[in-house]
């Protein structure tokens, strides 16, 4: 095995001519194998370089040596089981596993990531523990966590990282609505987790007149008029409407005088954020009644940016059927923004009509 023929026999002698046969067939059976490259080339001719056993073809344009592989190692080829490959691996298509084994990922801490990574490359993360995957410009963990006790649940840090944690320290666990009542002014905060929030408003009732009569031989009695009652109002507001707070006001009755009724005040709630002010407003008040005289009752509250309201009741009039009784609010039986019943003043000096009840504000959030 020479290496060195032509594959080209001329004519000579029969001794001579079969021994240029050999050295040809000898040169096909080893593969033109030698320490160095054929004497004679032409493309697509196959040699064995013996010298670090390697299979060589030469190329279409027969200018140089492609290598096919190793003499030892299956040329370099995968093998069908448990190949061993080094480099980058490519494919145009899809890479199907159909075992129900594993498939496994590179493994690294995080100084030993790629230096130039690609969208959707991923790894398992020795330092942290985790799976990996590039986004495009930050590499994420988002595998499942190891430990966790019965019951937890897995928690989002927002960026992909997840972590195990108890359901308590997650989630506000609500029994339907939590109702709040405020009988006085103050700011309502929502509670954690709530996003609707429902207003129920009744404003103060309005107190009756004072008054005064001059029983002296030929009676002349004062009659002062049935106060108004307060209007009540519904509210709605979403989370953004409602923002961090809200300050409630919430109405005082009038005050019981010996002059005109005072009206009732208003209550009101009034969101931090972008939802507007509802008000329910108070009951008026009756006027003074002097000797001899009987004045009509007071006005009902009115109310504004409401869902649904109700307004007030206007007072009795003086001396009609029922107007020393208290004039209710809606919700009928209820105190909260009641006017001031009208009064009959048998008193020779002047005398206090009847306060106003004060207002409320519920809410229901949920």
């Amino acid at each position: 095995m020479t290496n060195t023929h032509d594959h080209d026999i001329a004519n000579q002698i029969g001794a001579q001519f079969r021994t240029d046969l050999n050295n040809v067939l000898d040169d096909i059976q080893s593969t033109n194998s030698g320490a160095s490259e054929p004497t004679t080339k032409v493309a697509y001719k196959l040699w064995i370089d013996s010298s670090n056993n390697r299979v060589k073809i030469r190329n279409g344009a027969n200018n140089a040596w492609i290598d096919l592989g190793s003499t030892t190692t299956d040329m370099g080829h995968a093998t069908a089981a448990s190949p061993s490959l080094t480099g980058t691996v490519t494919s145009a298509g899809d890479i199907v596993c159909n075992s129900n084994a594993r498939i496994k990922l590179p493994v690294g801490t995080t100084g030993q990531r790629p230096g130039s990574p690609a969208t959707g490359d991923v790894r398992y993360n020795s330092t942290l523990s985790k799976q990996e995957t590039y986004n495009g410009s930050a590499w994420v963990t988002s595998s499942i966590p190891s430990g966790g006790s019965a019951n937890n649940v897995l928690k989002n840090n927002g960026s992909g990282g997840l972590s195990w944690d108890t359901v308590s320290n997650l989630i506000t666990v609500t029994n339907g609505a939590e109702v709040t009542v405020f009988s006085s002014s103050g700011t309502f905060t929502p509670a954690s987790g709530r996003t609707g929030f429902l207003f129920i408003l009744i404003g103060g009732g309005g107190s009756s007149g004072g008054g005064r009569s001059n029983n002296d031989g030929t009676p002349n009695p004062a009659n002062s008029g049935q106060a108004g009652s307060a209007a009540t109002a519904l509210k709605f507001y979403n989370a953004s409407e409602m923002g961090a707070n809200a300050s409630i006001t919430v109405g005082s009755g009038g005050a019981a005088v010996v002059s005109n009724g005072n009206s009732g005040g208003s209550s009101s709630v009034n969101p931090a954020g972008s939802g507007s002010t509802c008000t329910a407003g108070g009951g008026a008040g009756s006027s003074y009644a002097s000797q001899g005289q009987s004045t009509a009752g007071g006005s009902g509250g009115t109310s504004s940016n409401q869902l649904l309201s109700w307004n007030g009741t206007a007072g009795i009039n003086a001396t009609a059927t029922g107007f020393t009784d208290w004039n209710y609010a809606e919700f009928s039986g209820v105190n909260y923004g009641r006017g001031g019943a009208g009064k009959y003043h048998p008193d020779v000096s002047n005398s206090a009509g009847n306060a106003g009840v004060g207002g409320v504000v519920i809410v229901f959030q949920w």
